[in-house]
């Protein structure tokens, strides 16, 4: 039996992300719903969702000189309550026809997001002392997946559905996702947090930014990769379920092409759970992400919505499996950082961030110059060139410069 099921505390972990993250699902199909509802554009609704990824980014940079001791069961915690004014301001804003609520709910969601991904790399490397961080990360995505499946399923349908009962649900699920956070810090008893480093004195803004500068310039190749796959992903989960209520909605099927592309997270995860993979994790997941590419390619000669879901699963199941391989290699870099784990950690934090900056702003702008078809096209080409760039750039082994780092 793998570790995560032997744990009490990665379960709670676990179960209280999986309450958290099906009403983060859920809100994350019906935020650009509803703000598009408003707003009427496509490119302002990438730029109300970028702002919750600067939030994020910049939260990442400060992250470690506010809470360099705060350890994960209480950064959980503090994300899930945090969480909870977010759906909040959402039907504030939907409510008032009011755009600035919406701004302001993106700031918290990038906030409480970024408390929960420290929290989560922050039990995996310390629970997982066996290092076999492809299969937790595997197991772990696969519930996640299960809830990104689901989530769009259940937000379409409430579009349809009384507004009461609709936010009721949402409300319940971030109610249960506390209660097991509150439990989670009851196990922590007296054990020593695990953020402990030389950041418990001054630290300034600007070293930070000197230790983010040595770390990258050996880092840069997953970095770049990893920064591509959020904007992938922020293409979809931002217009996708536009999209998908454009071609499918009249018959109920709006959900249909949100939950065509997640539906390869839960399946690979779960298949990536039983394999161990220890070695050439980078080499190939840039052979995926070159194949990801070319899978895109026939939409060039089709106008077909079936091919179109068909080739949006092939691609997402060879991104699923990127994800989770990248997760590894981070989680081994992290592993190899020692002191300076607090620092990777917000590396790997950021290229989220950077990535729903750059995603939204971008995409919602190709997306009303040329079309949703048009602009995953763009993106599969992309994909083809970034995926050979970085096979012929990348070292076998990513060195972590230590010695550089303790001269800061």
């Amino acid at each position: 039996m793998h570790l995560i099921f032997k744990s009490n505390k990665l379960a709670l972990l676990l179960a209280s992300s999986l309450f958290l993250f099906l009403g983060d699902a859920i809100l994350s199909y019906l935020f650009p719903v509803i703000v598009e509802e408003t707003v009427h554009s496509f490119t302002l609704v990438g730029m109300i969702l970028a702002t919750s990824s600067l939030a994020g980014l910049t939260f990442d940079l400060l992250f470690p000189i506010l809470f360099p001791n705060l350890d994960w069961k209480t950064s959980n915690l503090i994300g899930i309550v945090l969480a909870l004014t977010f759906p909040i301001l959402l039907f504030l804003g939907q409510d008032l026809k009011q755009p600035i609520f919406f701004i302001i709910s993106a700031i918290v969601w990038g906030i409480y997001y970024e408390f929960l991904g420290f929290s989560r790399q922050d039990s995996v490397v310390e629970l997982d002392k066996e290092k076999n961080f492809t299969q937790t990360w595997s197991i772990i995505y696969t519930f996640l997946a299960f809830c990104a499946f689901i989530g769009p399923i259940f937000a379409s349908i409430t579009l349809g559905a009384d507004q009461f009962v609709a936010r009721a649900i949402v409300f319940i699920l971030y109610f249960i996702a506390i209660v097991l956070s509150f439990a989670l810090v009851r196990t922590s008893g007296t054990e020593k947090p695990k953020r402990e480093s030389k950041l418990v004195h001054a630290i300034s803004f600007f070293k930070e930014m000197k230790y983010w500068a040595v770390l990258e310039s050996r880092a840069y190749p997953v970095l770049i990769l990893l920064v591509f796959l959020t904007i992938i992903n922020s293409f979809f989960w931002t217009f996708g379920g536009l999209y998908g209520e454009e071609l499918f909605g009249g018959n109920g099927f709006g959900w249909i092409l949100l939950v065509v592309y997640t539906l390869p997270d839960l399946i690979f995860s779960l298949a990536f759970s039983r394999v161990l993979i220890k070695r050439r994790k980078k080499f190939l997941s840039f052979i995926l992400l070159t194949l990801a590419g070319i899978s895109v390619l026939p939409l060039m000669v089709t106008n077909d919505n079936y091919v179109l879901l068909s080739l949006v699963f092939v691609f997402s199941g060879l991104n699923a499996m990127i994800w989770i391989l990248m997760r590894a290699v981070f989680s081994d870099l992290e592993s190899r950082s020692e002191e300076f784990q607090v620092h990777m950690e917000g590396i790997y934090q950021s290229t989220h961030s950077i990535g729903y900056i750059i995603g939204p702003l971008l995409m919602g702008f190709v997306v009303d110059a040329i079309g949703f078809k048009s602009t995953f096209i763009l993106i599969g080409l992309i994909a083809i060139l970034l995926g050979i760039f970085l096979l012929i750039v990348t070292p076998e082994k990513i060195k972590i410069p230590k010695k550089r780092l303790r001269q800061i």
